[in-house]
């Protein structure tokens, strides 16, 4: 569990453990948190490394957005993580993961991004979107464990990335041309220009 007051250190760097608890809300309202909650990480904004562990105990998209992901400008190395799941998990519950994983998008200047047990099934459009630019100058990307996305992301929209890993993904049956190649097919510079690594 996280130290009380977490968010009150302004100049911090390094995080390299963030686990978020629950919040529970009393019959009046009020939420009070067991452990760390999300929104300490929003005044956070000197970061270079920070790692987010059980993150599907984060209620709400709204809550999420809390964090000020995007603002985080310094932010060189991020780890996003859910705790293992077994079974079926509700069509809810990956709905509400989804909005969760929607608000936590990075900074444009992030260059290393890794994702542990997402049980969504859709990547957030911030990964996938070719008219986003939060993974502008991505270089390496690694996905562990996203057990219900069925069909790899497009790579041709992040000019800088040269490494993408997987493990242990078990749900992808689609891996296809767009793996590679921008969503639109072969055309010029939609091949991602500096990919030099991908491992499985």
């Amino acid at each position: 569990m996280m130290p009380a007051g977490i968010g009150e250190l302004a100049h911090l760097q390094i995080l390299s453990k963030f686990i978020i608890h629950s919040s529970n809300q009393n019959n009046e309202g009020e939420v009070s948190s067991f452990g760390s909650n999300i929104h300490e990480l929003g005044s956070l904004s000197q970061l270079t490394h920070l790692a987010i562990g059980r993150l599907e105990k984060v209620q709400s998209g709204a809550e999420a957005k809390k964090a000020a992901m995007h603002g985080k400008t310094h932010l060189r190395n991020l780890f996003l993580s859910f705790n293992e799941v077994d079974g079926a998990v509700g069509e809810g519950e990956m709905k509400r993961l989804g909005e969760v994983f929607e608000e936590l998008s990075p900074p444009s200047s992030l260059p290393f991004l890794e994702i542990d047990n997402f049980y969504g099934r859709e990547l957030p459009s911030w990964m996938i979107s070719t008219t986003s630019d939060s993974l502008l100058n991505l270089v390496c990307l690694v996905l562990s464990d996203v057990k219900f996305i069925q069909q790899l992301p497009s790579l041709g929209h992040l000019p800088h990335l040269k490494e993408f890993g997987m493990r242990n993904n078990q749900g992808i049956v689609d891996i296809g041309p767009e793996f590679v190649l921008g969503g639109g097919g072969i055309r010029r510079g939609s091949i991602s220009p500096k990919l030099e690594l991908v491992f499985f």
